[in-house]
């Protein structure tokens, strides 16, 4: 917050240029304002990185890549933090129905193929660059809350 340099118009450039948020990207020029700071906090959101505002080297490498980057590929028996961010992320998409227990267990592996399913992917059931992808992309479901 406050900064002032070059890179924060490339930022701005970065964030025009995604397809993970679904908002206007305001040109602040040099600055470095409160307004860009939540738009980077919803872009962190959206791809599964802590939302703290600042842009450090995974926010970097996420903008560069616009895409997550920095997940690994989940499949059915995996028990991580991962999980549950995948189990919240296909809840509000309407696609899993349970508790975020951070197990991908039956329920998780079947909103899983059925997310990928619903999205052109081969339903594998495994969520690896592709899924996380696709699960990263903003969404009619997601501001609308129909599916």
């Amino acid at each position: 917050m406050g900064d002032e340099r070059e890179e924060v118009q490339f930022l701005q450039k970065l964030l025009y240029d995604s397809n993970k948020i679904n908002i206007r990207v305001p040109s602040t020029g040099n600055h470095f304002t409160p307004v860009l700071e939540q738009v980077i906090k919803d872009f962190q959101q959206q791809t599964f990185l802590d939302p703290d505002g600042i842009v450090g080297i995974e926010t970097w490498r996420t903008l560069f890549a616009d895409s997550p980057v920095h997940l690994v590929t989940l499949e059915r028996g995996d028990r991580s933090m991962e999980v549950h961010q995948l189990q919240e992320r296909l809840s509000r998409l309407k696609f899993y129905f349970g508790s975020f227990d951070g197990e991908f267990g039956r329920r998780t592996h079947t909103a899983v193929i059925a997310f990928q399913l619903d999205r052109n992917l081969a339903a594998d059931g495994r969520v690896g660059p592709r899924t996380w992808d696709a699960l990263s992309r903003p969404s009619l479901t997601q501001f609308t809350g129909q599916h």
